[in-house]
């Protein structure tokens, strides 16, 4: 992978944004194969669109390195632009389901992606937790 953004075409369009302004350093601090749920917790009763993000956890989360931040860091080494206020704010329209303390807490965090990791980890902890002792209750 690190490969293909040393090209020169990858470097001259590392920052152009998709359909929804994001550009791709951006969209990697939202870590949303890691935490949607985060971003909008009624995910969390899917179990469509849940199932498949738990099932792809271990790749995220395993390794020397976490994937999007290794991702990120191969951005900016690329020459992406990085403004982590955009990012949250990027975060916030993308967000819109998110409550209000994860919202007020996103906006404070020193780093975004850090945070959005964390809280992920934390609440998918806290909903298999759940999920186990609703087995047992059976």
């Amino acid at each position: 992978m690190s490969q293909t953004l040393t090209h020169k075409e990858v470097r001259e369009s590392v920052n152009e944004a998709d359909s929804r302004g994001l550009a791709a350093w951006i969209y990697t601090n939202f870590a949303l194969k890691e935490a949607l749920w985060v971003c909008n917790p009624s995910i969390k009763n899917d179990p469509f669109k849940m199932i498949p993000l738990m099932v792809q956890q271990p790749y995220y989360l395993a390794g020397p390195e976490p994937a999007y931040l290794k991702v990120r860091s191969m951005l900016e080494e690329a020459g992406a632009t990085h403004n982590m206020g955009e990012a949250k704010r990027q975060w916030d329209s993308v967000c819109k389901n998110q409550d209000a303390e994860t919202q007020r807490r996103a906006s404070s965090a020193d780093d975004l992606l850090v945070f959005v990791r964390r809280e992920g980890q934390e609440r998918l902890a806290a909903f298999m937790k759940d999920a186990a002792a609703r087995q047992n209750q059976k």
